[in-house]
C-alpha cells in the first residue's frame, strides 16, 4: 500500500503536469461537476433518510428489522449493479443524466443512513425530549430539538455519503455517459485514452485531498447516548405508511426491474414470456459478448483476494493483541485503504509496478492482491474484536501448563476463531467480488471480472448486450448478497 501511494504522490509533483491540469477550463468544469453532484446527492440522501430514521428510531411497527435490512441491501451491492439497475428502470432520455446519478447515489446510501441514524435516535437520551414536552414544546419542536442533539451523527454520516459520492467511479462511468464525467472518470480517461499518467496522478492526489477535506470538515464530537434504548411509540398510520412506501420504492424498485429485465431476452414476442436467454448467451461465443468467463474469473479472483485479505488481517490482528503499544499504528495502517478510492489505488499500483525490477502489473496475482488491499480492512474489523473478546486467562493457563506460543495459537485461539474467520473471509470475498475501480486499471483482456464486464456491456449499444449486463448483475448481486449473509450468520455464532 505504501509503495503505490508513494509512487503516485511522486508522479504528481510534476510542475508541467500541475500547470496543465489546473490551467484547463475543462478540468475545472469536471471538478465543479464532481463537487456539485456529490453535494446534491448528499443533500437529497439526507433529506430522504431523516424521516426514515425518525420512523425507525422512535416507533415500533411490524417487520421493522426486515424493512431496515431490505432498505440497506443496496449498500451491500456492487456499485455497478446500482448503475445498471437505473439503466433498466429509467426512460432512455434521462438514464444518462445528473438525475440518474443522484438517484443512484440516493439508492446506494439512503438505507445505510436510515439504519445508523435511526439506531442513534433510538439510543438518544429521551429525557431531553421529556423535558421539552414538560416546558410545552409540541411534537414538531421536540423532533427538531432531537435533530439538533443528533447533529454530530448526522454530520458524520453526511461526510461519509459525500466521500462515497466524490469517489463514485462505477456509477458515473455507467450513468454519466460521454457528457458527464467526474474526477475519477477523468483519471481513467487520462490514463488509458490520452496516456497522460502524470496528469492522472495530479488529479488523483487532488481527489484524495478533496475526499479528506470532506471527511475532516464533517467530523464532530458525537453526542452522548443513553445506556438504555428509549420507549418506542406506535407508528402513525398515514405518515409512517407513506415513509415506508417511499423508501421501499426508492431502494427496491430498481433492483426488481433489473431482475425482470434479465429474464426478458430480446426476440420474445409475448409480453409475459420469460427466458434464460441472456444467461445462456454469456456462455455462447456466437451469441455472447466475448466476456464469457467473467463469472468464473470473478469467483476465482475473489477467492484468491479473500484468502490474501484474511491472511493479512489475521497477521495484523495477532500483532495488535501481542503488542498493545503498536495497535494504534495498525489502526491507522488499516484505515488507509478506506480513505483511498479504488481508482487512486489502481493508478498507484499501475505506476508502482510498471518498470523493472518490479514490473509485475501484468502478472495474474496483481488483481487479487489489489482487491485484497481494498478488502482487508473489513476483514480486520471482524477479526480484531473477536480476538480481543477471547479471555486472556485461557492463553495464560495454556502457557503455564507448558504450551509453546505456537501451540497456544493453534490449540486455544484457532478453535475459538473459526466462526470469525469464516465471517471475515466471506465479507472480504464480497468486497473483492464487487470491486470495480482498481480492477479496471489492472485487469487484462479476456480476464475481465464481472463488474468490469458489466461496465463494458452497459457502454455498448444493443438490447441484447444490455440484457446480458442485467443477467451478469443478477449473478453478481446474488453472489455478493450470499457472501454478506454468510458473514453475518458466521459473525453471530462467535
Amino acid at each position: 500500500m505504501a509503495w503505490p501511494a508513494g509512487r503516485l504522490v511522486a508522479s504528481a509533483f510534476d510542475a508541467t503536469a500541475i500547470r496543465q491540469v489546473f490551467g484547463s477550463a475543462r478540468i475545472w468544469r469536471i471538478i465543479g461537476f464532481t463537487i456539485g453532484q456529490a453535494t446534491l446527492s448528499t443533500t437529497v440522501t439526507m433529506a430522504v433518510a431523516v424521516p426514515g430514521a425518525w420512523l425507525v428510531g422512535r416507533h415500533r411497527f411490524r417487520a421493522k428489522r426486515l424493512l431496515v435490512a431490505l432498505w440497506s441491501a443496496p449498500f451491500a451491492l456492487p456499485a455497478v449493479v446500482i448503475g445498471a439497475s437505473l439503466l433498466a428502470l429509467l426512460p432512455e432520455h434521462v438514464e444518462r443524466s445528473l438525475f440518474s446519478i443522484v438517484f443512484a447515489h440516493v439508492l446506494f446510501n439512503v438505507g445505510m443512513v436510515v439504519r445508523v441514524l435511526g439506531d442513534a435516535w433510538e439510543r438518544s437520551d429521551e429525557r431531553i425530549e421529556q423535558a421539552a414536552a414538560t416546558l410545552g414544546a409540541g411534537p414538531f419542536r421536540r423532533n427538531a430539538l432531537m435533530l439538533r442533539v443528533l447533529a454530530p451523527e448526522a454530520a458524520s454520516l453526511a461526510g461519509l455519503v459525500m466521500a462515497l459520492c466524490l469517489t463514485s467511479f462505477a456509477i458515473i462511468s455507467i450513468l454519466g455517459g460521454p457528457r458527464l464525467g467526474s474526477i475519477e472518470t477523468e483519471i481513467h480517461r487520462q490514463t488509458f485514452q490520452t496516456l497522460r499518467i502524470d496528469r492522472a496522478a495530479v488529479l488523483a492526489v487532488a481527489q484524495l485531498a478533496l475526499v479528506s477535506t470532506a471527511l475532516v470538515a464533517t467530523t464532530r464530537r458525537r453526542s452522548g447516548s443513553s445506556p438504555e434504548r428509549r420507549t418506542l411509540l406506535r407508528m402513525p398510520r398515514i405518515g409512517g405508511g407513506a415513509i415506508i412506501s417511499a423508501l421501499s420504492i426508492v431502494t427496491l424498485l430498481p433492483i426488481v426491474v433489473l431482475a425482470d429485465r434479465a429474464t426478458r431476452w430480446p426476440g420474445n414476442t409475448s409480453v409475459g414470456d420469460r427466458s434464460a436467454g441472456a444467461f445462456a448467451a454469456l456462455m455462447e461465443p456466437t451469441r455472447g459478448s466475448g466476456l464469457l468467463l467473467a463469472p468464473i474469473d470473478s469467483l476465482f479472483t475473489s477467492v484468491r483476494a479473500a484468502a490474501m485479505a484474511t491472511a493479512l488481517a489475521v497477521l495484523l490482528a495477532l500483532i495488535t493483541v501481542a503488542a498493545a503499544r503498536g495497535s494504534r499504528f495498525v489502526d491507522v495502517f488499516a484505515t488507509l485503504p478506506l480513505a483511498v478510492s479504488g481508482v487512486t489505488l489502481g493508478l498507484g499500483t499501475l505506476l508502482a509496478f510498471a518498470s523493472s525490477p518490479v514490473a509485475w502489473r501484468s502478472n495474474w496475482w496483481m488483481v487479487p492482491l489489489t482487491q485484497a488491499m481494498v478488502a482487508f480492512p473489513f476483514a480486520l474489523r471482524v477479526l480484531r474484536p473477536a480476538l480481543d473478546s477471547i479471555d486472556s486467562r485461557l492463553r495464560d493457563v495454556a502457557a503455564t501448563l507448558g504450551a509453546s506460543p505456537l501451540h497456544v495459537l493453534t490449540r486455544v485461539v484457532a478453535p475459538l476463531m473459526r466462526a470469525p474467520l469464516c465471517a471475515a473471509a466471506a465479507l472480504a470475498g464480497a468486497v473483492a467480488m464487487g470491486e470495480f475501480g482498481a480492477t479496471s486499471f489492472l485487469v487484462r483482456e479476456r480476464m475481465e471480472t464481472m463488474p468490469v464486464a458489466i461496465g463494458v456491456l452497459t457502454s455498448r449499444p444493443g438490447d441484447r448486450l444490455q440484457t446480458q449486463a442485467a443477467a451478469l448483475c443478477v449473478i453478481l448481486a446474488a453472489v455478493t448478497m450470499a457472501l454478506t449473509a454468510t458473514a453475518g450468520l458466521a459473525g453471530r455464532r462467535r
